[in-house]
């Protein structure tokens, strides 16, 4: 955790303190502008619980996905309440897991701690094994969770632009998402789909396109959809460009976006693009 903690440091992401989950993962955020990057990791392993038929494991899921190597594990998508979230999904027929629902302590600027909860609906896919979407219930006051002091990045980022999968048969999985997140969000590509979710979008791509797209990154052999990058809005290149390049990272620059991957970032792209009608 302190080494990947280091790398987004030296990105130019303000991080919020280390917590700890009580299913046996710890996590620090690089919060946005109503959506944040996760860095998480296995801190406890011994507080993993045993696996029960029905029940998707926070804790196990990671765990599986590190045996494999580092990476991009899950996305969180905004909830519109989790009950509403599983009548939702329940009516679009998807795969549900039982209700899944934790608090921990969350330190504040002034280091006291207050207690922040949260309720997840899991709607899995057999398909994507190393993939998995779920929506986030924030049950707290959102002061205590998002704070300008943890928003503020020295490379200027503002946001999610895109959550980019590598996939090389995309149509399969077009009913999937039409079910989680809407019809009207699913636009099929030549080579891919589109899925709009809130203000960034979803971006399954074939390997030959990403690998055209992010020449010389690390995509990897034909296997199972899984994430692979994601895009970060930032008000000014260039100081995220400074930031990135104080860090020690190599990077490649297009105009008014710039994208490294490397084993410091867990083979994960991540590129950096200036939002529109900034200067």
């Amino acid at each position: 955790m302190g080494a990947l903690a280091a790398v987004y440091d030296r990105l130019g992401f303000t991080l919020t303190p280390p917590a700890q989950h009580p299913f046996g993962t710890g996590n620090q955020l690089a919060q946005l502008d109503g959506n944040f990057i996760e860095l998480l990791a296995v801190t406890r392993p011994q507080d993993i619980p045993a696996a029960l038929a029905g029940h998707f494991s926070f804790g196990g899921y990671n765990q599986d996905y590190l045996k494999a190597g580092d990476g991009f594990s899950m996305i969180a998508l905004k909830s519109h309440g989790w009950q509403a979230d599983r009548a939702h999904f329940e009516a679009e027929g998807l795969d549900l897991s039982a209700p899944f629902e934790f608090s921990r302590l969350a330190r504040q600027p002034d280091g006291t701690e207050v207690t922040v909860g949260f309720k997840l609906t899991f709607a899995t896919h057999p398909a994507l094994p190393r993939a998995v979407f779920f929506t986030c219930d924030h049950q707290h006051e959102p002061q205590h969770f998002y704070k300008p002091q943890f928003q503020t990045h020295a490379n200027s980022a503002v946001g999610i632009a895109e959550v980019m999968m590598v996939c090389d048969d995309s149509q399969t999985l077009q009913p999937y998402f039409e079910a989680l997140i809407g019809r009207d969000a699913v636009t099929a590509l030549d080579d891919g789909l589109a899925v709009q979710a809130g203000q960034a979008m979803i971006s399954l791509t074939s390997r030959s396109e990403l690998s055209e797209r992010f020449l010389g990154a690390s995509i990897g052999s034909a296997g199972e959809p899984r994430f692979i990058g994601y895009g970060v809005a930032v008000r000014d290149i260039n100081v995220a460009e400074t930031a990135i390049s104080k860090g020690g990272f190599a990077y490649q620059r297009r105009g008014n976006s710039l994208w490294l991957c490397s084993a410091d970032t867990s083979n994960v792209i991540i590129e950096f693009t200036q939002t529109q009608g900034s200067e």
